[in-house]
């Protein structure tokens, strides 16, 4: 796990005292609201207004995956903001941007397992009840 992304779930730990990203988007002030993207994408983190908003796909609704896809939104919000327009930087940099997003949202939503269970998940499949799967598997 890269540094920056160690260092700011456990700053987020210390301020929400949590690593559900639903709480922590709420105690930073970020909206959520659920949208219709028809599936593609499942986030997506917008600035309306100079305030950080994530947008969630409706399906997810009522779906495990709305975790992990709202703490990879939330690293968007927190960390990219100073971004002007995600769709007019180079694929290289929207590369590393989404690599970190899922670095941090797969790390994330591990310590919120070890929160509910009090013990370390030690495979992705005890994760899929926070939205991982097996395309996440390079982040574990």
């Amino acid at each position: 796990m890269r540094k920056n992304v160690e260092m700011a779930i456990h700053s987020l730990y210390g301020i929400a005292k949590t690593y559900n990203p639903f709480v922590i988007a709420e105690i930073l002030n970020i909206d959520i609201h659920y949208a219709s993207f028809n599936r593609k994408p499942l986030g997506h983190c917008s600035k309306i207004l100079k305030e950080a908003v994530i947008l969630l796909d409706e399906s997810l609704l009522d779906s495990n995956q709305k975790y992990i896809v709202c703490a990879h939104e939330l690293f968007h919000a927190i960390n990219h903001q100073d971004i002007s327009s995600y769709y007019s930087i180079s694929k290289n940099t929207k590369s590393k941007m989404e690599h970190e997003a899922n670095e941090f949202a797969v790390e994330l939503v591990k310590m919120m397992f070890i929160e509910e269970h009090g013990y370390m998940a030690t495979n992705y499949k005890q994760l899929m009840e926070f939205g991982v799967n097996e395309e996440m598997l390079e982040y574990l």
